[in-house]
Order: structure tokens, then sequence, then C-alpha cells
């Protein structure tokens, strides 16, 4: 594949040669690697049985430069994930579990889904909600606390995803008992479809935030990268350590 070059959209002097991160600059860090392969997917897959792609996404945890974030007590990860398919499944995230503290998304590459579940907009108490997200190179979203997700590349063109989250959140691998998330994203007849898994019998869905309506309350700035917007103005990003700063119920209904 060509070198794919993230500066415009992350803020840092990064690129990617396909298999690692490339710096431009000197200060710039890009932190430890970590390849998920097939092998630890294949309890979250629809079809369990297939043996390939054999490389699902690599992480790269610790970006910085000059440690401006780690001094804001912040960590900053990449998503690389390949355009491909597991059969007919999409490649995708294992699924993990947001704890109490929320985590900015962005784009930096490609276009991406993201399959959401929570139950902390079930009114009566008996499911769950699942939110489905389209995003493209440039979005950013934040997620809620509380809640699971799943990250879908669904394009014929790798996909780059940045994370940044408080140091003191925690993510848990979820959905190796249930096959996979609420949802998977499937592609059938040329075309892409989002089916519901049967392992989960009473899921509601309901309509997400639209990434212009999250940068309305969060004081977001469209165009200008995450990273650049904390080192600007960063007491708009308290609430990243702070969750409780946030009304979150009214997240999901931003109109």
């Amino acid at each position: 594949m060509s070198v794919i070059d993230l500066k415009k959209h992350l803020g840092l002097a990064v690129s990617y040669d396909g298999k690692e991160l490339v710096t431009q600059e000197t200060g710039v860090e890009t932190g430890d690697e970590h390849t998920v392969k097939i092998s630890d997917m294949r309890a979250q897959l629809l079809n369990p049985d297939l043996s390939c792609p054999v490389i699902f996404y690599t992480i790269f945890s610790g970006i910085d430069r000059k440690s401006l974030l780690k001094r804001k007590n912040l960590l900053l990860e990449l998503y690389v994930i390949p355009q491909n398919l597991a059969g007919i499944e999409y490649v995708k995230t294992k699924g993990m579990r947001i704890g109490e503290h929320p985590i900015l998304v962005e784009v930096v590459c490609g276009h991406i889904t993201l399959v959401l579940q929570s139950k902390r907009y079930d009114v009566l108490g008996d499911g769950l909600t699942s939110m489905i997200v389209k995003m493209k190179r440039g979005d950013k979203y934040v997620i809620p606390p509380d809640t699971d997700v799943v990250v879908v590349n669904g394009r014929q063109m790798s996909a780059v995803v940045a994370l940044v989250r408080s140091a003191k959140s925690e993510i848990e691998t979820v959905f190796d008992d249930t096959r996979g998330g609420a949802h998977y994203v499937i592609r059938k007849n040329a075309r892409q479809e989002i089916v519901q898994n049967p392992n989960f019998r009473k899921v509601t869905k309901l309509r997400p935030c639209k990434p212009e309506d999250l940068y309305r309350q969060f004081g977001l700035t469209a165009r200008t990268p995450i990273f650049k917007q904390i080192l600007r103005k960063y007491d708009r990003f308290k609430w990243l350590h702070d969750p409780q700063k946030v009304d979150w119920n009214k997240i999901p209904r931003c109109q």
C-alpha cells in the first residue's frame, strides 16, 4: 500500500507506510505497537471458522509530541484497520467496554462505522439500545461512559482512527461470549448491510447524534485536529477527566 500522510487530520507529523508509523519531525513519539490477529478475533466473528484475514488491525498507543498530552494526563491511541472482509463481515475491532470516562474518537483517514450499545438509554429497563454512527475523515465523536463499542471499516481503503482519553480511563474487552456485538456490518449483494446478532434478543436502535451536533455541545472545531484543539483550549476537554461535567442522557438526542 502507498504511504498515508496523517499530519493534516492528526495534527502530528506522522505517516503510516503500511507496517509502522513514521515520524517526520523530532519530538514526536509513536509509542507501543500491538497487532490483533484473527486468532484474537475468532470468538467475535459472524463466522468463527474463518482463517483469514490473518491481521485485523494494529494499535499504536502513547502517540504524543514532547509529552504534551502526557502532562495533561491524556492518552492518544491510533487504530489502523485495513480494508478487508472476514467472510461477509467487514473487518472490525474487538468489542470495547468504556468505563466511567468517555472517549473522544477522530477519523484520521478513511471511513468507519461505530456500533455503539448501552443500557444507559433503555427507558424500559429490560434491554439495550444500539446506535450506528457513520464517520468520514475529519469527523469527531464522543463515546459516553458505560458504553460498548465496535469500530468497523466498511470501505475499500484503510481506516486510521484516533482515540483520545483520560489516563484514568479503563477499556475492557467484551463480546467473546456473544459472538460479537449487537449488530454485524456485512457485505451482501454488493451492498453494505447491518444485521442484528441473534445472541441479543431485545435491541432498540436509537438515532445517534451526528458529529456536527456534538461539535456544538462540546465546543469542538470541525476542521481542526483534536491534538491541536487540546493544546490551544484545554479547558474545553476537562470532561475527559471529569465526566460529571456533562449530562450524558442528552447526548443521543442532540436536536
